[in-house]
């Protein structure tokens, strides 16, 4: 039903708006920008575009696809909003020296957004053309695609910039272990993630 559907997106859209904060910790703090993108994309965004093309498929995944289409809505939107944008561009950006090559960063995310609007743009008017002929092989297109793009990144790990989480700097600073602003900050981050759920609390609730 149409009340179905807008609850379903609501629901998705809360909890992917919620996730940017949880991303950002863990490349931040935990496991790094570079393992973020891969969680995102290997563990959500590709699994969520995968079930949402295997329900192209008559009877593959039972008599209602409405529950495989609302995980793969949910993935989706998580992985891609929640880990892979919140981190994807700083991470190109970290790439290059902040100030020595400060006019390739600028240059970076004009090319980088460039991109992204191109391929939103070439997606959204090829994949329609393509689902009156196969409806199938149109919605593992996005899935491919993803899985190259995540091939070709894993290749150039190597040669990535790699800077270390912050919960491994550690000082000692008026008898403490962390440093007087390392402390002061989250503090801050924490007032964020108070504030952040009882939003997406609110969201939530209005979706169910």
């Amino acid at each position: 039903t149409g009340v179905g559907v807008a609850s379903l997106d609501n629901l998705s859209t809360a909890i992917a708006c919620s996730l940017p904060l949880i991303g950002a910790i863990l490349a931040d703090c935990i496991i790094g920008d570079f393992w973020v993108i891969l969680v995102g994309a290997g563990l959500l965004v590709i699994p969520g575009l995968i079930l949402i093309a295997l329900t192209t498929i008559p009877g593959l995944l039972g008599e209602s696809f409405n529950g495989a289409q609302s995980w793969g809505l949910i993935l989706l939107k998580a992985g891609r909003a929640g880990f892979i944008l919140t981190v994807m561009s700083t991470f190109g950006a970290k790439q290059f020296h902040p100030i020595l090559q400060c006019i390739a960063i600028e240059r970076y995310f004009v090319y980088f957004f460039m991109f992204m609007t191109a391929g939103t743009l070439v997606g959204g008017i090829l994949i329609p053309l393509i689902c009156p002929t196969n409806m199938t092989m149109a919605y593992f297109i996005p899935a491919a695609t993803i899985c190259l793009g995540l091939f070709i990144f894993i290749l150039g790990y190597p040669s990535y910039v790699k800077t270390k989480t912050s919960i491994t700097y550690r000082w000692y600073s008026n008898g403490g272990n962390y440093t007087d602003s390392f402390v002061q900050k989250r503090k801050q981050l924490g007032c964020v993630i108070l504030l952040s759920f009882l939003n997406k609390g609110v969201c939530i609730v209005t979706a169910i």
